[in-house]
């Protein structure tokens, strides 16, 4: 990071305790790093006061993201006077009033500290995912269905332990990068049975047939009676059968008388 940008987070990073959006600050940041990188130089002297207008970056910072100057100052520096900044290659110093000049980021400071607390985690790191192997995981088959027997779920379990072999991929120095070595795999395996498809059956439905209506019971004609009135008397006839009457009266026998 080169020290224009340090000078932009220095510049910046009180605003958003200022109660300034984050969006009017990402703005200011944007406009005041690209009017510092336009400079000729790379070094410069950046003169901060709360009652006059500030150097062409900050000003035109300040009007893009729409920030009051006095608000933006007050952030910085609160009531001091004054606020002098000095940023030049590998350096960026700050002065507030009449305080002393105090480092805000040095390329030699930081650097010795980077040499300090990185360097000896880096090579034991990286040599441990060197030899770290990847062990890619074994697929194991699954069950059929909950009505196989066990016997099959046996034999398919002992032919997918057999023909999955995992692949070991080393990363270490002895060995030659990306060149993966496979355990031998057991000859001679049964393939997999192929999954039973079980179509359901539907159960036939008795059928019903509604039973004939009964016709209600009718008297046979063999037993009716029926009576006509004639003059002289009532015959009945039954049907199919013989006219009947009153019996017919007795004739009166003769007598005859013997001399």
């Amino acid at each position: 990071m080169s020290a224009i940008s340090h000078v932009v987070i220095y510049l910046t990073r009180p605003l958003s305790a200022a109660g300034v959006p984050a969006t009017s600050v990402a703005t200011a940041q944007a406009i005041l790093h690209a009017t510092l990188s336009a400079q000729p130089s790379a070094s410069g002297i950046l003169t901060l006061a709360p009652l006059a207008a500030p150097p062409t970056p900050l000003l035109a910072a300040a009007i893009g993201a729409a920030i009051q100057w006095p608000v933006w100052y007050h952030a910085l520096a609160g009531d001091a006077e004054e606020l002098t900044v000095v940023y030049g290659p590998g350096f960026v110093k700050a002065r507030i009033g009449a305080g002393p000049l105090f480092d805000v980021w040095s390329e030699e400071t930081q650097g010795s500290v980077v040499r300090i607390s990185r360097q000896p985690q880096a090579p034991a790191l990286s040599l441990a995912f060197r030899r770290r192997p990847i062990v890619l995981p074994t697929l194991f088959a699954t069950p059929y269905d909950d009505n196989d027997s066990s016997s099959d779920d046996d034999d398919s379990d002992a032919a997918s332990d057999a023909s999955s072999s995992p692949t070991v991929y080393s990363l270490s120095p002895d060995s030659p990068k990306g060149k993966p070595f496979a355990l031998p795999a057991v000859a001679g395996v049964r393939p997999l049975p192929a999954v039973p498809k079980t179509v359901p059956v539907a159960r036939a439905l008795p059928v019903f047939t509604p039973e004939p209506a009964l016709k209600p019971a009718t008297k046979s004609a063999g037993n009716t009676t029926t009576a006509y009135l004639y003059k002289g008397g009532v015959t009945r006839v039954m049907t199919g059968g013989v006219m009947l009457g009153p019996r017919a009266p007795a004739k009166p026998r003769a007598t005859r008388i013997r001399a």
